[in-house]
This record gives C-alpha cells, sequence and structure tokens, in this order.
C-alpha cells in the first residue's frame, strides 16, 4: 500500500464541477486495511455511453486539479 500526494486545489468553477460530478456519479469511502486506514474514491457510468466523457473529461480535471493520475 502506498501514499499519494494529492494537492489541495483553491476554490474554482472546475473543483465545483469536480464535486457535482463525485456527488451524483460517485462516493468516497474510509475503511482499515489491517491496521492502515485506506481512502477511495469512485465516479462510475454507463461502459459505453460514459467511457470517452469520463476516460477524457473526467481524468483530465481530475489530474489538473489534484496533480495525480487517476
Amino acid at each position: 500500500m502506498y501514499l499519494k500526494n494529492i494537492t489541495t486545489p483553491p476554490p474554482s468553477e472546475e473543483l465545483a464541477e469536480f464535486f457535482g460530478i463525485l456527488f451524483g456519479d460517485g462516493y468516497l469511502n474510509n475503511y482499515y486495511y489491517g491496521s492502515h486506514m485506506r481512502y477511495e474514491m469512485e465516479i462510475s457510468g454507463h461502459s459505453i455511453e460514459d467511457l470517452e466523457y469520463l476516460t477524457n473529461y473526467v481524468k483530465k480535471i481530475i489530474t489538473k486539479l489534484f496533480t495525480i493520475t487517476p
């Protein structure tokens, strides 16, 4: 298991859009994995109809906001 260094983005329209996507089509969770706390985020969609949107648009927003590659 490893930890990612995630930046905290300043308030912006893109951040608001990200939270709208997350709250509309995703979730946040935390749980213990052995003795370590594990955090996860998932955004889901239709495997065909939403594939381009999720892999191109949403992925770019996450990368830009949090400086990670989902």
